[in-house]
């Protein structure tokens, strides 16, 4: 089974390398912000250019351990969750999310939605409350179809619409939370691009999938030592 499994990852993998809870004022005030920026740090620069490359992550073991991670008690994970999973990093390489981020996606839609990309939620936000507000693997809502013609249901344009609102964040989190490495920017700025506005901002907080993010580092870790 293991093998059947490792195998699928490699061939979605390889498929994908050769094709090219989130609030509606958060993103809105977050891309005028982002609109209004001066001039960028180098780091800042490095990140937006893709000058961080992803380049030491195992593709195929981040995919395994990150849905493993998700699902630690079922005996029989759905393929589909592996082959969303290996979707979503093929985004984030695309976007160029440094080593140190790598499985940021993977770690949201664990908590968001199990990797499923039907997922429907947020039904009690909508003036019936029974239409999903948020849809998709990362359970977005209708602004990222507006601010970056997301499909919602489908799952590399969710993520390319998720991390170009949280990349947008970049510039102005450096400035205002006085972060110090890359890491810590882009945990900020994941904070800042998948939460409410706040007066001040959110540079002592953190996100849900955070824990999630962690769990799936340390697993790796562990299994490269």
């Amino acid at each position: 089974m293991r093998t059947i499994i490792n195998t699928c990852i490699i061939v979605v993998i390889m498929l994908l390398q050769v094709s090219d809870t989130s609030w509606a004022g958060a993103i809105g005030k977050n891309t005028e912000n982002f609109a209004m920026n001066g001039e960028m740090s180098e780091q800042d620069q490095r990140i937006q250019m893709c000058e961080v490359p992803n380049t030491e992550v195992d593709d195929q073991e981040l995919v395994e351990v990150a849905v493993k991670v998700c699902y630690p008690d079922m005996k029989k994970i759905p393929d589909q969750y592996y082959i969303n999973a290996a979707k979503l990093l093929k985004v984030e390489k695309e976007m160029c999310v440094p080593d140190e981020m790598s499985g940021m996606t993977l770690a949201a839609a664990c908590i968001e939605s199990g990797f499923n990309s039907n997922a429907e939620g947020d039904h009690r936000f909508s003036k019936d409350g029974k239409t999903p507000k948020a849809i998709g693997i990362l359970q977005m809502w209708p602004v990222y179809e507006k601010a970056y013609g997301t499909d919602r249901r489908d799952v590399e344009s969710s993520a390319r619409g998720w991390l170009k609102n949280i990349k947008r964040q970049v510039p102005s989190v450096t400035r205002r939370c006085m972060t110090g490495t890359i890491r810590e920017t882009w945990r900020l700025a994941w904070v800042h691009g998948v939460r409410a506005p706040k007066a001040g901002g959110r540079c002592r907080e953190n996100v849900s999938h955070w824990g999630v993010f962690l769990k799936i580092k340390n697993r790796l870790n562990k299994n490269n030592t």
